[in-house]
């Protein structure tokens, strides 16, 4: 009888692991298929938005220029839309939107973290998409069908990020989903792979998409946008139950970091408690990062390295306009371009870079610190060439020669 015990609590541990495997792989699905849907949903509207700002200033200088190269539809042709005023208008909207959005994420990116931590990831997700969703149909109805106001109203859409916040919001939730259901190290490493790999496949394919897209209407790419982000809410509902030790867990991590030499502050009871306990959540975290930061000389160079770089490529939004600005493009044809440049990057970071480290590593012998650092410096002084051949190129097979030896996204 005990045997028979033994076994019928055997199989029962076998049928739990496999069915938390099967879990594990369908919350694995679940989440590649809402970030596929969520980076494809964003990038295909990214483009286009473009044209609708560039096309908001055309119409409104050609009225009180010249009234009549406005087609009955209300939408001067492209070309006419490359002077000067209404492209620095042009820049100076979109930067200001980018620059409000991306404000806003990094304010919000702790509360919503906390808010995550505590057990409510899937509640995060779905007010990160509802706020996209938001943003994105106030630009749209803005940049489309308002034409009676100003274009700068459009600078209200990043104010919905409040309410979800962006990609750093939605990234770190993520992240933290996969740290949650994966089993082991090797699990969560092949996961983080798998998100990589689909990022550079919407960077390949979005631009065309978009380019495709717009030519047939400008509307067309907005509407399929919010089709996709609309379709990937249900999906948050797929993923695991979210759990409510999560915040405990963060808390026993957290605490041996910050020791208060005993004098820990002592949180309020009663209805001001949960307020209380956020604001000392937040600076419990900013304490946190800060003493992993401080102290640490080549953490804080690498933040410095990264800082400059994402700096020097801050400006890759605008590179569209560039090209359509300075050789009479259309975005459209832009778009096609940037999947070209997309398309060098998934072959270098999938055949090219591995090849080459391989051979460094087996051949010649190098340790992973050379060879990181080697890779670092080369990658450098290519990008540093190819933003030369695009600032001196004469003509459009120099620009491109020149945006393939640039490595920012």
């Amino acid at each position: 009888m005990e045997l028979d015990g033994s076994e019928n609590d055997e199989d029962a541990t076998a049928e739990q692991r496999s069915n938390g495997r099967l879990d594990a792989r369908l919350s694995a699905f679940v989440l590649l298929l809402l970030l596929s849907l969520q980076a494809l949903g964003l990038k295909i509207m990214y483009l286009p938005l473009n044209r609708l700002i560039e096309d908001r200033f055309c119409r409104d200088y050609y009225t009180k220029v010249n009234p009549g190269v406005i087609p009955v539809s209300g939408s001067v042709p492209e070309q006419l839309c490359k002077v000067d005023v209404v492209q620095q208008q042009l820049a100076s909207l979109f930067g200001a939107i980018e620059s409000v959005h991306l404000f806003i994420d990094l304010v919000v990116v702790l509360p919503y973290g906390i808010i995550s931590d505590r057990g409510h990831r899937k509640l995060v997700l779905i007010l990160n998409f509802f706020g996209f969703i938001a943003m994105y149909s106030w630009l749209f109805g803005m940049g489309s069908f308002a034409t009676s106001v100003s274009p700068t109203w459009m600078l209200v859409g990043p104010v919905f990020s409040l309410f979800g916040g962006g990609e750093c919001v939605f990234m770190s939730t993520i992240s933290a989903l996969v740290t949650d259901f994966a089993n082991s190290d090797i699990e969560r490493t092949n996961m983080f792979a798998y998100i990589s790999s689909i990022t550079y496949v919407v960077h390949l394919i979005s631009p065309s998409l978009a380019a495709l897209t717009m030519s047939r209407s400008l509307r067309l790419p907005f509407v399929l946008g919010l089709v996709l982000l609309i379709v990937a809410i249900p999906l948050i509902t797929l993923l695991p139950k979210d759990s409510n030790n999560v915040g405990d867990d963060v808390d026993s991590e957290i605490e041996p970091l910050l020791d208060n030499g005993g004098n820990e502050e002592e949180l309020p009871k009663g209805n001001q408690r949960s307020h209380t306990r956020a604001i000392h959540d937040i600076r419990s975290k900013v304490e946190t990062v800060w003493k992993q930061v401080s102290g640490r000389k080549n953490f804080q160079l690498l933040l410095g390295v990264f800082f400059v770089a994402a700096l020097a490529s801050s400006n890759s939004p605008l590179f569209p306009q560039y090209i359509s600005k300075r050789y009479d493009w259309t975005f459209a044809s832009a778009g096609y371009l940037l999947s070209i440049k997309a398309a060098v990057n998934v072959t270098l970071l999938a055949l090219i870079v591995p090849t080459v480290v391989q051979i460094l590593s087996k051949r010649l012998e190098f340790t992973s610190g050379r060879i990181n650092r080697l890779g670092a410096e080369i990658m450098l002084a290519i990008s540093i060439a190819g933003a030369v051949f695009i600032a001196l190129s004469p003509g459009v097979p120099c620009l491109i020669f020149g945006r393939r030896l640039t490595f920012s996204s």
